[in-house]
């Protein structure tokens, strides 16, 4: 079958293309072993790599590609024009993509998801390896070794063991990419690598890995990230059974589309695989020419994973060096840290014996923040302190276990104004089972209790896609957010903080931290509780790692109260009374976010909500209403 395959490509034109690569060689002093476009030294330097050499029928080990697309030792090819070294292979090796099959957290969840519903193991394994182990997993379906690709069949499958490796994403077809889902991405046939490049040259590769490079435009569009991104499960209840429900556990993808980004043709390539100009491919043959290349940094938010399998490199069996994890985890952090989240602090004032701070927040990517796998949440933690250092106010703040104090068993709502220390701000996805209870058992996710994460620039309930990437809880009621200024989209949040003064007046320190935790402890609770090889494995890592949160942005400001200021509403009126048509409008009211209440004369609550504009419409029904501002100032209106 290979021979039948690979005969597609030796057709008189590349035999020549061949045949010339292999005499030029020769003339430039190259020693190479039979079948190889390397010498030995090359070839020992490859295998030292760690990186699988295995070849199957429709993909090959990335440690075939090390060879030209590796570090060039001359450092004349695969470096940016400023010397930066930007061998694919190298930065590729210790990201969560190259070693996906190998993620300790993942083999142990999937273990976690298989004890609590052995009825459907077969499903849970085949469906998961699908994007942790494409390779071994499509070759084995491809070449119809069976139906389920399994867990123990990985473990003895190296192609499997190379994560998402270089043929898993330059072996995708550009067909009907936009619907791809659950790793069902469509795969060449044809021993083809696409990639952005035009009329590639094809001799060396040919030769090296059997493989033929081609030009694919997609492979520079979001459509061939699809596949591994946009992922649903078919709910099941406690029995295992399937309950005709289906939830979208990760839809990163879909986010992208309910975006700007998509709309302004800026694509994922665009951020995760950053522009390095012109750069020649390949040290082999010397006279490529450089071409526009995207560097193959592949960074996303978990920088905690990558130290867990940095420190436990051995033992996990990874190829990646200590030196090349550090690259990786400092690109996340920067990543992180300078291109995800705008932060900014107002003190708007002081009403009554609480100072108003408001906390803006802009969320700079272009999907939800946090995204992917559904255990990540960016929360906030917001202090205030006298001129003395005194504390007037101090909450989220992370205990000796990680643990964000004083959240609420179960989940802690979103909040659009924090009275008291207890309210903490946590944007997250919390996963409600058949029992509306919440769950970190993916299988069992039937719909979403609460999604407050940051959704990004040009996010809208009307999108086409909205059923996939839903905002769910208190933050559909909040006017704030993803409506900075009113109006939907503006990709952020708007959080006011009333901070309790006691009469204290004088210089406040204002200190606003957004942290960012890929892996809380809660998400690991129900998984700890198997006392299961694979899973306790994990836990024993796990317990050894900090897992202290990611600072992503810190604002620090210096304010003052004012007791002059300390009942801002008391100059506050409305008008007009009696209003004929129902519309009142304050003057005088603070800027902000207001709690308005409406009552009948008789004490009926009639409405309530937040509001940051200055009018607003009494109830159809002429009559008497009591109207109450922040629940302290109260007017009495009349509408004829």
């Amino acid at each position: 079958m290979r021979k039948s395959v690979l005969s597609k490509f030796i057709n008189p034109t590349n035999l020549a293309v061949l045949l010339i690569t292999i005499t030029a060689l020769v003339f430039m002093g190259f020693r190479t072993e039979p079948g190889n476009f390397h010498s030995n030294g090359s070839r020992m330097m490859m295998q030292m790599a760690g990186l699988t050499t295995t070849s199957g029928i429709f993909f090959t080990g990335s440690g075939n590609c090390v060879n030209c697309h590796g570090t060039d030792p001359n450092g004349l090819a695969l470096v940016t024009a400023d010397g930066e070294d930007v061998a694919p292979v190298n930065d590729w090796q210790a990201t969560l993509m190259a070693n996906s099959a190998h993620d300790p957290f993942w083999r142990a969840k999937v273990r976690h998801e298989i004890l609590e519903s052995p009825a459907i193991a077969e499903e849970i394994e085949n469906v998961c390896t699908d994007c942790h182990a494409p390779q071994g997993h499509s070759e084995f379906h491809m070449t119809g070794q069976g139906t389920h690709y399994s867990m123990e069949y990985l473990l003895t499958d190296s192609l499997g063991l190379d994560g998402v490796g270089c043929i898993a994403c330059h072996g995708i077809e550009d067909e009907g990419l936009r619907n791809s889902h659950n790793g069902n991405q469509p795969y060449s046939e044809l021993q083809v690598a696409y990639g952005t490049f035009d009329n590639p040259w094809s001799g060396p590769m040919i030769q090296q890995t059997g493989f033929s490079p081609a030009e694919g435009q997609h492979m520079g569009q979001s459509e061939v990230c699809a596949g591994c991104h946009s992922l649903f499960v078919e709910t099941v209840d406690y029995d295992g059974v399937a309950t005709g429900d289906t939830f979208f556990e990760q839809a990163t993808y879909h986010e992208w589309l309910n975006s700007i980004y998509d709309e302004q043709e800026i694509e994922c390539q665009g951020c995760h695989m950053p522009d390095a100009g012109d750069v020649k491919m390949s040290p082999t043959p010397n006279w490529l020419f450089p071409r526009p290349f995207q560097k193959h940094y592949f960074v996303g938010g978990n920088s905690f994973m990558l130290g867990l399998m940095r420190d436990n490199a051995e033992e996990l069996g990874v190829a990646a060096s200590t030196e090349q994890f550090d690259m990786v985890i400092e690109r996340t952090l920067d990543a992180l840290q300078n291109q995800s989240l705008t932060m900014n602090v107002e003190h708007i004032g002081n009403e009554q014996d609480s100072a108003l701070i408001e906390v803006s927040l802009l969320n700079e990517v272009g999907h939800k923040f946090p995204s992917g796998y559904p255990a990540r949440l960016l929360f906030l933690e917001f202090k205030v302190t006298d001129e003395d250092g005194n504390i007037l106010f101090h909450n989220g703040i992370i205990d000796e276990n990680y643990e964000i104090v004083d959240r609420d068993e179960g989940y802690e709502p979103h909040y659009n104004i924090i009275r008291n220390e207890e309210d903490v701000m946590i944007y997250e996805m919390v996963q409600a089972d058949v029992n509306d209870q919440p769950t970190t058992v993916l299988e069992r996710a039937k719909y979403p209790l609460k999604d407050n994460r940051l959704t990004p620039v040009g996010f809208s309930q009307s999108h086409l896609s909205y059923d996939t990437t839903t905002v769910a809880g208190f933050a559909l009621n909040d006017p704030n957010f993803n409506a900075l200024e009113g109006l939907e989209g503006s990709g952020g949040d708007r959080v006011q903080y009333r901070v309790p003064i006691d009469g204290y007046v004088g210089p406040i320190q204002i200190e606003a931290r957004a942290w960012y935790q890929s892996l809380p402890p809660q998400w690991t609770e129900e998984m700890f509780a198997w006392d299961d090889p694979e899973i306790q494995g994990f836990k024993e890592m796990f317990e050894e790692r900090d897992n202290t949160p990611v600072l992503v942005s810190e604002v620090i400001q210096d304010s003052t109260t004012d007791i002059d200021e300390a009942d801002t509403l008391r100059n506050v009126e409305i008008g007009p009374n009696p209003t004929t048509t129902g519309l009142v409008r304050f003057y005088g009211l603070p800027q902000g976010t207001h709690q308005i209440d409406i009552y009948t004369q008789t004490g009926q609550l009639v409405f309530s909500d937040y509001t940051t504009t200055q009018e607003l419409t009494l109830p159809s029904a002429a009559g008497c209403y009591v109207l109450v501002v922040d629940g302290v100032k109260s007017f009495r209106v009349v509408k004829e």
